[in-house]
């Protein structure tokens, strides 16, 4: 950031654990925060986790009626061809217009897998990006 914003002041300040991390986070007591989260198998239900005005996720108090209205509309539709219209304009819109937050995306240096893990689904959570199907393919777990 500093590379992009030459004048920015940057004041790191860790919480103690995760607990007090939480109070921060769900307080909405920060101007900018890291961390990571596993995403929903969908985008119908992380678009609106982060950025309806109700959002479980929304820490950024983000709020606009028509990206409200456009992720009730897409939770809504039932059709697929819908749904992709529908989120095309919501992107569209988010990046044009609404722009609430940059995400900055890291993958992962590091996966653990439990050994007697059942069910291993390679569409939800961490292992669900391409890079993490790789490896898995490569050690055996799907395939």
């Amino acid at each position: 950031l500093q590379k992009i914003f030459p004048q920015i002041k940057i004041t790191v300040k860790p919480a103690a654990d995760a607990a007090s991390f939480s109070k921060l986070q769900s307080g909405r007591d920060f101007q900018a925060i890291a961390y990571g989260i596993g995403p929903a198998p969908a985008i119908s239900p992380e678009a609106y986790a982060h950025y309806h005005t109700k959002g479980a996720r929304n820490y950024g108090s983000f709020s606009n009626a028509e990206c409200d209205a456009l992720l009730e509309k897409g939770i809504a539709a039932l059709k697929g061809e819908e749904r992709k219209q529908i989120y095309e304009t919501w992107q569209q819109k988010f990046l044009d217009e609404w722009m609430p937050w940059w995400g900055f995306h890291t993958p992962s240096v590091r996966s653990y897998l439990q050994p007697d893990i059942a069910g291993y689904d390679i569409t939800v959570g961490p292992w669900s990006e391409w890079w993490e199907y790789y490896r898995m393919n490569k050690v055996g777990f799907v395939g």
